[in-house]
């Protein structure tokens, strides 16, 4: 039940962001206030299991990236697509309402973001060290993961470029590992 549940909530934050109420999720499960109640007894605490059930699927697939047979180059790139795509399930909105509503959830979603990036940022260092990437300024590299992830899930702005999500994130896989300069 409390999956279901979960799945439900973020279906309602979809619809109303973080404004969604218990009677919204009762009306979605169809199950009485009662029983909703009886599995999560507030919607502070729905929030908090909300967030680790979202970073705990995260990791998961995390780490079976992590701890695959595949190169520098692709972990990045599938650990870049995967970083974005929990972005991808939420508009910019929903994180500026976690800051000013649930602010310890928003404090721990950002350390887990930092983390995020840390660990491909480590990722860089491995194929820097290892000659299959140049010398960067891995600071500034890490200020672009940390915010270029939200812009691309930007519903206008992928529709403005008629842009899928998964092309965006192929476009920016592409620049970020390559650049703009032409082969020599």
């Amino acid at each position: 039940m409390e999956e279901r549940l979960l799945i439900a909530t973020l279906e309602e934050i979809k619809i109303h962001g973080l404004k969604f109420t218990m009677d919204d999720l009762t009306k979605r499960l169809h199950i009485s206030k009662s029983s909703l109640y009886k599995t999560i007894t507030s919607k502070n605490i729905l929030i908090n299991k909300l967030v680790t059930y979202i970073i705990a699927n995260y990791e998961y697939k995390e780490r079976q990236l992590l701890e695959s047979n595949l190169d520098v180059y692709n972990k990045i790139q599938n650990l870049i697509a995967l970083y974005i795509d929990i972005f991808n399930q939420f508009n910019n909105n929903i994180y500026h309402d976690l800051q000013i509503i649930y602010y310890d959830e928003w404090l721990r979603w950002q350390k887990f973001q930092e983390q995020r990036i840390g660990i491909l940022i480590k990722l860089v260092e491995e194929g820097i060290t290892a000659n299959k990437f140049r010398q960067v300024n891995l600071a500034v590299l890490k200020q672009c993961m940390l915010y270029t992830a939200p812009a691309l899930c930007d519903y206008n702005f992928l529709q403005e470029n008629n842009l899928s999500y998964s092309d965006a994130v192929k476009h920016y896989v592409d620049i970020l590992l390559f650049g703009i300069e032409k082969e020599h």
